[in-house]
């Protein structure tokens, strides 16, 4: 019986790799299918002869360079010129400099080319995304609080706009967020729309006219504001290794010694989507080259032995029809989130199983650690501690509030799960008013309403049966396993490893087949019996 048994356990748990080796030894699938890659490509040129004809009064011609900005980084490898050139930067942008003289001396002015790499570079969860100044605060006030190429008409517009939605006592961050609302709320848009007046009255607008607004509102209000000239990369058609790209416009607001983005076309605050790549942080002053495509951008990702979730996807069916048709790559993006997450419970089940089982940490059921664990990874392990100590007070305040009035076992549950609530919305609020526009600080999810007000209840009657100290050992061992499965909750690589091959969870059942199956003594038990084991009898 114990070697069948041995021999059942050996096959659910060798079989998942049996079935990964043939995939990725054999038919020489890739193991961990991922995206393209987070560098790029980028070759920027310059077409000199409609530029020339644009600036024929200017002495110097400074032509837009790319720089790294925020979270990217930009390592320029070649600059192919005819001409001599040099690099200046000003307000913390970098332009390529000619003389005027140079380029109308030659019959065919030709073209300059700048080669690049870009990469993305990580950025911290929390972490604002900001940038140093790097320039005189009056210089900095003086050009970018300008009225310059505004028309009368529009400013007075903007003007009495801007006394409506701003109050007397905002301060910075609270005017930029009314801006924000009323140009993301308010304004839709619409690429045919190209007026400010037109805007305002129709409440439509093109992603220019929309950024122009949101700029010349805030340097109404006397903040300096700025349009990055952006560019969004996606990936790359079938017929082609070039990336198509869309001309975007993120503006940029100056706070202090900062600058901070606000996207207002995709609605984010201080982050830049990770598909936007910058090229210019004046857009008023060169958004005309790239528009008659004086200037125009390439860019193809570099493929460093990555495959694609779709190139993943259709060897596997030239493969196996079976092992495509139960491939989670086929569900839509939306099912595809919500497996990334649902996978992760059994890994965390196991981690319960064994802290339990071997270590001896007492916890407060099964489902109760590993959902606050997915608490702490949906909103942030502060918040998630912080809304986990008010919950305790809770527990505390409930017993000895609620028992006085020896209410039945539903109407407590309810009253519990009102105060739950409750203590959501607070949260909400407080972290939304408090960090909007100030901090990336994750946001509070419903799911583990219900779950957390049977805590609460459980935790109640423990107190009542076993006492504060107990009661509190086994609070402490339920954090102490909701934090270890939140840092293992974060491993990007243990989530694409899972979904890529969710028949690892066999073996996960035969690891909880051995935990099960043990009879010995647990961790804690042999610390606390340490001087049994060594002969000493009380």
């Amino acid at each position: 019986m114990k070697s069948s048994k041995t021999l059942y356990l050996a096959l659910i748990i060798l079989a998942p790799f049996l079935l990964i080796f043939y995939k990725v030894g054999i038919k020489k699938i890739s193991f961990i299918p991922q995206t393209s890659s987070h560098q790029w490509n980028v070759e920027l040129v310059y077409d000199l002869k409609p530029i020339l004809e644009e600036n024929e009064k200017s002495r110097v011609i400074s032509l837009p360079m790319i720089s790294s900005w925020h979270n990217q980084k930009i390592d320029v490898k070649e600059i192919v010129s005819p001409y001599e050139y040099t690099l200046t930067t000003a307000y913390g942008t970098r332009s390529l400099d000619i003389m005027s003289s140079d380029i109308k001396n030659t019959t065919n002015p030709g073209k300059i080319s700048v080669f690049a790499t870009f990469a993305k570079k990580p950025t911290a969860q929390g972490k604002q995304i900001r940038t140093k100044t790097y320039a005189d605060k009056n210089d900095i006030k003086k050009k970018y609080t300008s009225r310059a190429g505004l028309k009368d008409e529009h400013y007075a517009l903007l003007e009495d706009l801007s006394q409506k939605i701003i109050g007397s006592d905002d301060d910075t961050f609270e005017k930029v967020r009314k801006i924000y609302y009323y140009v993301t709320e308010e304004i839709l848009t619409n690429s045919s729309v190209d007026s400010i007046e037109e805007a305002l009255s129709l409440g439509e607008g093109s992603d220019w006219v929309r950024a122009q607004v949101f700029t010349h509102l805030a340097r109404i209000n006397k903040i300096p504001t700025r349009i990055n000239l952006v560019y969004r990369y996606e990936k790359p058609t079938m017929k082609t290794q070039m990336s198509p790209l869309k001309r975007n416009y993120l503006p940029e607001v100056a706070i202090g010694d900062y600058w901070y983005p606000v996207d207002i076309i995709n609605n984010t605050f201080m982050k830049v989507p990770a598909s936007h790549f910058i090229v210019y942080q004046d857009a008023e002053a060169v958004r005309k080259y790239f528009i008659n495509k004086s200037i125009y951008l390439n860019i193809a990702p570099i493929m460093v032995n990555k495959v694609d979730s779709d190139v993943y996807k259709n060897k596997l069916a030239s493969v196996s029809r079976i092992l495509s048709y139960f491939s989670l790559h086929t569900l839509p993006l939306s099912q595809q989130s919500l497996f990334y997450v649902i996978l992760l419970i059994p890994i965390g089940t196991l981690i319960l199983s064994i802290s339990r089982n071997m270590i001896g940490i007492n916890s407060f059921g099964i489902f109760t650690p590993i959902l606050l664990s997915l608490f702490f990874v949906e909103s942030s392990l502060l918040i998630g501690f912080i809304f986990f100590a008010v919950i305790v007070l809770i527990g505390f305040a409930q017993r000895y509030i609620l028992d006085k009035f020896y209410l039945l076992a539903v109407p407590r549950l309810s009253i519990l799960l009102t105060l739950v609530i409750l203590v959501y919305m607070l949260f909400t609020l407080v972290f939304y008013q408090q960090f909007f526009m100030k901090a990336d600080s994750g946001s509070l999810s419903y799911f583990p309403i219900v779950i957390i007000t049977v805590f609460i209840e459980r935790f109640s009657v423990n107190f009542i049966e076993e006492g504060m100290r107990a009661t509190l050992k086994t609070l402490l061992g339920t954090f102490i396993v909701s934090v270890f499965c939140y840092l293992i909750f974060q491993s990007e690589i243990l989530k694409l490893t899972l979904f890529n091959h969710p028949e690892l969870l066999f073996s996960v059942i035969g690891l909880n087949f051995i935990v099960g199956s043990y009879k010995g003594y647990r961790l804690t038990e042999i610390l606390r019996f340490k001087e049994l084991t060594e002969g000493t009898h009380v």
